[in-house]
């Protein structure tokens, strides 16, 4: 156990499989099912978008709070998946939008950088 307490915790069960539901105990009901299917419900990639893009907008909230800024940043995160000879891939990029000030005060005023880090291999072909 670490030395900071814990703030929160959540549990995710899915019961189903790919084509179902899934769901968070005594909360959200979420239908789901495959990306490469016309089968209604969000799938796996659509969710861990809203999460990261959630996540780190919270965190860029937090720091125009911090500098007495209104909130104006924008997260948008791509899930993209792809096939190789071990399995799948994910690729995930992030792109924020936010006021100039964060970028002189945090950067420097230097060019934030797009970077692609594709997950490894090792994990996709756990997934297949």
């Amino acid at each position: 156990m670490s030395d900071f307490p814990i703030l929160y915790t959540t549990q995710a069960v899915n019961e189903d499989g790919i084509e179902g539901h899934a769901y968070i105990p005594n909360g959200l009901e979420v239908a789901v099912s495959s990306p490469l299917k016309a089968v209604p419900g969000s799938n796996p990639e659509q969710l861990i978008g809203l999460a990261l893009s959630t996540c780190l907008n919270a965190t860029l909230e937090a720091i125009e709070k911090e500098h007495g800024q209104t909130h104006q940043s924008k997260v948008v995160t791509t899930v993209k998946m792809s096939r190789d000879r071990f399995g799948y891939q994910f690729f995930l990029m992030l792109g924020s939008r936010f006021r100039k000030w964060m970028l002189k005060r945090q950067h420097g005023g230097s060019r934030l950088r797009k970077r692609v880090v594709p997950l490894p291999s090792s994990l996709g072909h756990q997934l297949t």
